[in-house]
């Protein structure tokens, strides 16, 4: 660690603290320190004191309209403060840490809670306007040092992990996830979220700009910065552009795809740039650790610095516009939180800054989330115009805007209404962009949802119906469905508990299969579709009549028989057919008078044979013999009729 690192910290504290899972508990006040005064003249600083030994290091704006600060020096442990715009102090101590840690890091998420980093305990903290702690450490690998932290554009909380080379980010909930730096011992420090949606970040001791993306992908970025540059904080800028302070007397600018510039010119040779943040004015303002001195350095890099009302030997840090429009900052050394007056201006914040709309079935429109503009500042806010940008705006829909080329008087706010209509299946998101007048414009809310496949509906039928056993029935499915989708997949048929076969979905829908399977009878005949990446599964069942098929049945003269050895008699033969075709497998009875001389089951070419006893001889040959098939389900009654072969 460097040795003004070493310095702001205080390496003598206990370096690693008891790891806590995530113990919630009660924040009691400390101390209340009334209001300072207030200097109304635009340049003027002014300071209010802290507790002895309090140290502030972070500084950020609350979702209450207050300055929130960390605090590491004090001999009871780091403690939380919280500063109104007219210089009351409260100092809360009970829930942070209990031996003595360092938080250095501090910013609102997009709860509507601060968030905070204890640097030597392993933690990250979490506030509640109210003034509720929870702190979590689960996740978070041993001797990692959580430094500065960020609102992510996710909805998630972004920080540093200074002594581990890594970032880290936590759920509202408090679940931690960790992406190693490429680069080793590459001690990252200040962190901030860009317009491009992704989360960028230093690295003090490899001199390079790190970006990350909400998934985890990190890209590093050195070309362009000095060798030994030691950048510390780093603020998304008016112009779009991502601003580092670099410790040894420069200010940076890196665009999102990663050019750099550096500025010195204006910079008090030996000054230690390193809290940064843009100010309501569209500048950058910083603080210059070891010079007193805050510096403002314009968009195109002209640099103007203010050290008239600051304290000898205060050590400036941390640094944040605030919601009256000034710049404020604290005072590590010197135990006070400055600030700097800048002209009356709008400070406007949209709550919530992201919604996840879950799941949605495709085609089909969300309830509407309420977005609400808010000017906190004190001049009055232009608003400008809202829109849907990103990945999947066509997703998203504003159903209602009362913010568009409106103006908000201080303290006055405005709703959008935004719902989603998935057009594709998974996970789709956008941001919903706000332009006005305020610093920080546009202001952002990023949006996510989930498409889900829409129901769809089958029609089945078949023909011909009626149909008689062995022709063929064509079986018609026909997949519909009121999203914007063309069906694909496939149906299967079957017959009860029986497979008949599966057809592919064609491009009107249709899925088509004929089969000449069904036996005689009654049959339940089912199709189900099989869904596809965009629509569900879907069945219907019809019933499809089977009725017999006719047939034919061929009696042959009776032939006379004499066997020795062996049976004598008459033999009597018929042939049953379907359309000219054999039928095999049925039983047919040979009637000589009425009756029955004898039976026999046709063989697949449709022919029974069978012996009657000589004593049908004379009815035989006077009256002829009767081939008789009852019939089936399958198959209709048949008769024929012969003599005796002469």
């Amino acid at each position: 660690m460097s040795a003004r690192a070493a310095s702001r910290r205080g390496v003598g504290r206990h370096r690693y603290a008891r790891l806590l899972a995530g113990l919630a508990v009660g924040l009691g006040a400390l101390q209340v320190i009334g209001a300072g005064p207030v200097s109304a003249a635009p340049g003027d600083i002014t300071e209010f004191a802290l507790s002895p030994d309090s140290g502030p290091l972070g500084v950020a704006t609350g979702p209450d309209g207050n300055l929130w600060f960390t605090e590491g020096n004090s001999s009871e442990g780091g403690r939380i403060g919280r500063i109104t715009p007219s210089g009351t102090i409260t100092e809360f101590s009970s829930g942070t840490t209990a031996d003595g840690g360092d938080l250095p890091g501090i910013a609102a998420g997009s709860d509507g809670n601060l968030w905070f980093t204890d640097i030597f305990g392993g933690r990250i903290g979490r506030i509640t306007p109210s003034g509720t702690t929870t702190v979590f450490s689960s996740g978070i690998t041993t001797g990692g040092g959580p430094d500065q932290i960020t609102a992510g554009p996710d909805g998630n909380v972004w920080f540093t992990e200074y002594f581990g080379g890594r970032i880290g980010r936590i759920s509202p909930d408090g679940a931690i996830t960790e992406y190693p730096i490429p680069t080793a011992h590459s001690r990252p420090f200040g962190i901030t979220t860009g317009r491009d949606g992704n989360v960028w970040f230093t690295e003090q001791s490899s001199d390079r700009i790190g970006r990350i993306t909400p998934s985890g992908a990190i890209t590093e970025f050195s070309s362009g910065i000095t060798t030994d540059s030691n950048p510390l904080g780093i603020a998304a800028g008016s112009d779009g552009n991502l601003w580092f302070a670099e410790g040894r007397g420069r200010i940076g600018r890196i665009t999102l795809t990663g050019a750099v510039t550096e500025f010195s010119s204006g910079i008090t040779s030996g000054s230690d740039p390193e809290g940064i943040a843009a100010g309501s004015d569209g500048n950058l303002w910083f603080t210059d650790e070891d010079h007193q001195r805050i510096g403002r350095i314009t968009p195109s890099g002209t640099v103007t610095e203010f050290s008239s009302g600051i304290s000898a030997h205060s050590r400036l840090q941390g640094i944040t516009a605030g919601p009256d429009g000034s710049v404020w900052f604290t005072e590590t050394i010197g135990d006070r939180i400055g600030r700097l007056e800048l002209p009356p201006a709008p400070w406007a914040s949209l709550r919530p800054a992201g919604h996840d709309f879950g799941e949605q079935v495709l085609a089909t429109t969300s309830g509407a989330q309420q977005f609400t503009l808010t000017n906190s500042g004190t001049a009055r806010l232009t608003v400008d115009v809202a829109g849907i940008s990103g990945a999947h705006p066509r997703e998203f829909a504003i159903t209602e805007d009362h913010c568009s080329d409106s103006t908000l008087a201080p303290g006055e706010s405005c709703a959008i209404n935004v719902t989603f209509t998935p057009f594709a299946i998974g996970v789709l998101s956008a941001t919903l962009t706000v332009a006005d007048d305020a610093v920080g414009s546009p202001h952002t809310a990023a949006l996510s949802g989930t498409g889900t496949p829409a129901a769809s509906s089958l029609q089945l039928s078949t023909g011909p119906e009626p149909s008689a056993f062995g022709d063929p029935v064509t079986l018609t499915a026909q997949v519909s469905t009121t999203a914007p989708v063309t069906p694909t997949g496939s149906v299967t048929f079957t017959d009860g508990g029986t497979a008949l076969g599966t057809a592919a979905v064609d491009a009107t829908g249709t899925a088509t299969l004929t089969s000449t399977a069904l036996r005689g009878g009654t049959h339940e005949i089912t199709a189900t579709y099989s869904g596809d990446a965009n629509l569900q599964a879907s069945s219907a069942t019809t019933v499809q009549h089977v009725n017999p098929a006719p047939t034919t049945l061929s009696a042959k003269p009776a032939q006379l028989v004499v066997q020795v050895p062996g049976i004598s008699g008459l033999r009597l033969s018929a042939r049953l057919t379907r359309a000219g075709a054999p039928v095999g497998g049925q039983s047919v009875e040979m009637r000589v008078d009425g009756v029955t001389a004898c039976t026999a089951t046709t063989t697949t070419d449709g022919i029974a044979t069978c012996i009657a006893p000589l004593g049908y001889l004379l009815a035989v040959t006077l009256h002829g013999y009767t081939a008789t098939y009852a019939g089936s389900p399958d198959y209709q009654p048949a008769t024929g009729h012969a003599g005796l072969l002469g």
